[in-house]
């Protein structure tokens, strides 16, 4: 599959929300990535409603024996992989090693 080319490219930082937005209708996956990451950026949210947890203990608990994707570096990278039947994780568009999957425990 051929890669498509991202419309503005280097100009995404002169638009508005409402417009990045409109980009989550694309057919482009990236462009529609954009626009959904637009469209949550412009979400209230009321903190009152929220709670502090520790990521890693959520992807400990929740991802024991699943496949897991970080799309970020993160410190809790090694424990995911350790507790997960597979985890990869990237943050240069390159995947490293630990996105290959290991064999699920039996």
């Amino acid at each position: 599959m051929r890669a498509r080319r991202l419309r503005d490219a280097g100009r995404l930082h002169l638009k508005r929300a409402r417009e990045l937005a409109d980009y989550a209708l694309s057919g482009n996956l990236l462009e529609a990535s954009i626009g959904v990451a637009a469209i949550n950026s412009l979400l209230e949210v009321d903190a009152s409603h929220a709670t502090e947890v520790n990521a890693a203990q959520v992807l400990a608990e929740r991802g024991r024996g699943r496949t897991v994707a970080l799309v970020a570096t993160s410190p809790s990278s090694p424990a995911c992989a350790r507790r997960s039947a597979s985890c990869g994780s990237s943050s240069s568009g390159q995947p490293r090693e630990s996105i290959l999957p290991r064999k699920r425990p039996t």
